[in-house]
């Protein structure tokens, strides 16, 4: 299986295929979903995040295609977002859950979009 935060090489060159590029960082997160059994939660990392969704790790096993929210904590940040589980699957002894962010209002894809901004400053300040 392709890790799909990498590019797809055609020929020489690499062509990026994602809608939105991933900004790889650490950080806090803090997921519901409600699976018909009950609510679930589970509390793990952030390890990406675009303006499409983000990709997290649990230790507890999540199901794909349900509907919830996260909560995802930055330094000095932290936001709630509405999510869909899209793929799940095991990593070493935990769990990577590929998540897509629902309809965000308008403010809520301001905030995003600011907060991968001043990521990306803050990582260009850094390797410099």
């Amino acid at each position: 299986m392709r890790d799909e935060s990498q590019p797809e090489l055609e020929g020489t060159q690499r062509v990026e295929r994602r809608r939105h590029p991933r900004v790889r960082l650490g950080g806090g997160a803090l997921l519901f979903v409600d699976p018909r059994r009950g609510l679930i939660g589970a509390k793990g990392h952030l390890v990406d995040l675009s303006e499409g969704g983000c990709r997290l790790t649990f230790r507890r096993h999540v199901d794909a295609n349900l509907a919830g929210r996260v909560r995802l904590s930055l330094p000095g940040k932290a936001m709630w977002f509405p999510v869909l589980t899209r793929q799940v699957f095991r990593d070493g002894d935990g769990w990577t859950v590929r998540c897509t962010f629902g309809a965000l209002t308008t403010k809520k894809q301001e905030r995003l979009r600011a907060l991968l901004f001043e990521l990306s400053l803050d990582r260009g300040t850094r390797s410099a």
